[in-house]
């Protein structure tokens, strides 16, 4: 029986390897993008040097595996990712967010809080007093229109009070997303006390520090675009306007992490080449892989066929899919389906084609009866094939279930390929365990494992592979 060996890689592979993409090695990078003077080229020890300055064992591989030294970002490259960065608001949430937020999964969870928060706020109409229209001095008016434009009105602190505790991270929403603002008015005299004019300042530092009698701060500056009324009486917000506004910030965000792997983790060669080893050989029939790296293909790959097939996308092909697996229920209701990793894949049309006949080109077809290549009846039948399926660095989470659900359905009567998966776990098979059987259930999994379809084994040790085979080749 013809077997297909096939790979399918989570970012636990790229890690394997010693390459920085983990969700917090890109946010520190990017912190330090963000604070770089303008027209400045940033290497390798610039991006990471706060964890090289703290002996961080694993970039110090990285910098033993690969030509970190070549690694430049142009000038061009940090001056155009530190302008996208300043103005995304998706990141600027999660910068104060990286003690909550550990992984890529963690990750997408924290989007969807941030999406029900929102939600929630839209749940509740505005009372009385919530939006600030009218003035009652010609000073106060005076200075609102001097702050702000005549489409944007000021908004009461109040309607966030009725969230309790929860109004302590959904406030600073509106200001990381930039859906309010705060303005600072100066009413400056000559020496003689005199009125001049009015002096309008965007720092608040400034504001705080100025050495004049009469300030006037306005907080909470909203445009009124994102506002329903009826007349001149705000109601509500306006959720599908404030959504794509999100929507369209996390597109960004993506495109960002897009530049970071496709400037950095692409461009990052090994100073000796990996060496191929008994689990990566010329056998492989297909890649699947979850990341938007090369990293296969670039390090394994013997031929110029690229077997590699990128489930959400490739940051070379610039199609990269960012976002969650389904909306929660609370949710629905807003169809805000631009969030989902799936409506994305269709957008950024991505490889759909995932362990089945056409994806593996099976041509072979057979009778179901007399198994003949094709029969008089018509009724054709795959010819069964052993798969030998290798998960590397996958975290198996529900997020993924489908592709999961369609491993273990290779064995289902009517396909019955006779399939073998191996799972490589990173310290302890807990974690993967236990995401399997929250998918599959207990009964399927047990089966597997009884019948010795289903194994779990420690994740290959690259670097002492590598280690071992120069100095082989050394002696």
């Amino acid at each position: 029986m013809e077997t297909k060996k096939i790979f399918v890689l989570g970012n636990g592979f790229d890690l394997a390897h010693y390459l920085p993409t983990a969700y917090i090695h890109f946010m520190e990078a990017m912190q330090v993008v963000e604070n770089s003077h303008t027209s400045s080229e940033l290497g390798f020890d610039d991006l990471f040097k706060s964890r090289l300055d703290n002996e961080d064992w694993f970039l110090f591989r990285t910098k033993e595996l690969y030509k970190t030294d070549d690694l430049i970002l142009t000038a061009e490259i940090v001056d155009d990712l530190r302008e996208k960065l300043k103005q995304n608001g998706w990141f600027q949430h999660f910068k104060h967010h990286l003690a909550d937020v550990d992984t890529w999964i963690d990750f997408e969870t924290e989007i969807e809080n941030v999406l029900r928060d929102f939600s929630l706020v839209f749940n509740t109409a505005f009372d009385t007093g919530t939006v600030r229209q009218r003035y009652y001095n010609d000073e106060e008016k005076l200075a609102k229109l001097q702050v702000s434009k005549e489409s944007e009105v000021l908004f009461n602190e109040r309607f966030f009070q009725q969230f309790g505790i929860k109004s302590n991270k959904i406030f600073p929403l509106f200001f990381t997303f930039n859906l309010f603002r705060n303005g600072y008015v100066l009413r400056e005299h000559d020496r003689w006390g005199d009125f001049i004019d009015y002096k309008i300042l965007e720092n608040e530092n400034d504001y705080k520090n100025a050495d004049v009698r009469y300030k006037h701060e306005f907080k909470n500056i909203i445009d009124s675009y994102y506002l329903k009324r009826i007349g001149n009486i705000f109601t509500s917000f306006y959720e599908d306007k404030i959504f794509k506004m999100l929507a369209k910030q996390l597109e960004e965000f993506s495109k960002i992490f897009e530049l970071y792997i496709s400037n950095l983790v692409n461009k990052l060669n090994p100073i000796k080449p990996f060496p191929s080893f008994e689990k990566i050989n010329d056998n492989i029939e297909l890649v699947f892989t979850f990341n938007y790296s090369d990293t296969f293909q670039r390090f394994y790959a013997n031929n110029k066929n690229d077997i590699s097939r990128h489930l959400h996308g490739s940051a070379g092909k610039r199609n990269i899919v960012f976002g969650i697996s389904d909306l929660d229920e609370s949710l629905k209701k807003y169809k805000i389906f631009d969030f989902v990793k799936t409506y994305q894949k269709i957008i950024n049309n991505t490889d759909f084609q995932f362990l089945d006949e056409k994806a593996l080109k099976i041509k072979k077809l057979y009778d179901v009866v007399t198994h003949n290549r094709l029969s008089a009846s018509g009724i054709k039948y795959v010819q069964p094939f052993k798969y030998e399926i290798i998960i590397w660095g996958h975290s198996l989470d529900v997020s993924d279930k489908e592709y999961i659900q369609e491993i273990f359905s290779l064995r289902d009567k009517g396909r019955e390929h006779e399939t073998f998966l191996k799972v490589y776990y990173h310290q302890t098979p807990h974690s993967s365990l236990a995401n399997l059987m929250n998918i599959m259930g207990k009964d399927i999994i047990q089966k597997w494992v009884k019948n010795k379809w289903l194994i779990f084994e420690e994740t290959p040790d690259i670097y002492q592979i590598y280690q071992v085979h120069y100095e082989d080749k050394d002696a």
